[in-house]
């Protein structure tokens, strides 16, 4: 009775061995895959930020130039001068919203896309395959990036 007794609580501590080791391989695993996600998530918004903070930057400028270009020639220019050249500078507008459009620029508010939060979702994303997610890179190295990742 004695030696049933003591090969229970043998077992019993084996047990307990055991899930101790699957808790700690378990958090190591964890604590690994949360680091390399948040590692991501840094890189990708430093490539990504950079590039989309110009980009806001230049629509606002062109805006701003835009809307000052055209009250400026209002008073100088007869009508038909004035709608060519208003016609001129709304195609370049045009243009440089196309151009940030390509960029991944999807917002034109002072928010940023690749913020902490949405850079971890990519991250994560990435990490457990289901892919890309509602964030895209824009430049053609970070995608490389993203693949490598």
């Amino acid at each position: 009775m004695e030696t049933s007794r003591n090969n229970a609580q043998t077992q019993q501590q084996h047990q307990v061995a055991q899930l101790k080791r699957t808790s700690i391989k378990t958090l190591v695993i964890l604590f690994l895959n949360t680091s390399v996600w948040l590692g991501g998530t840094f890189l990708f918004m430093y490539l990504e930020g950079t590039n989309e903070a110009a980009h806001k930057c230049g629509v606002k400028r062109v805006q701003r130039d835009f809307i000052d270009a055209l009250w400026e020639e209002t008073n100088s220019l007869d009508e038909h001068d004035w709608k060519s050249s208003a016609r001129k500078k709304i195609i370049n507008f045009e243009d440089q919203l196309h151009q940030a459009v390509e960029a991944g620029v999807s917002t034109y508010s002072g928010q940023k896309v690749w913020s902490l939060s949405n850079a971890f979702v990519y991250c994560f994303t990435l990490a457990t395959t289901i892919g890309y997610g509602h964030l895209t890179p824009s430049s053609p190295w970070v995608r490389l990036v993203s693949i490598l990742y």
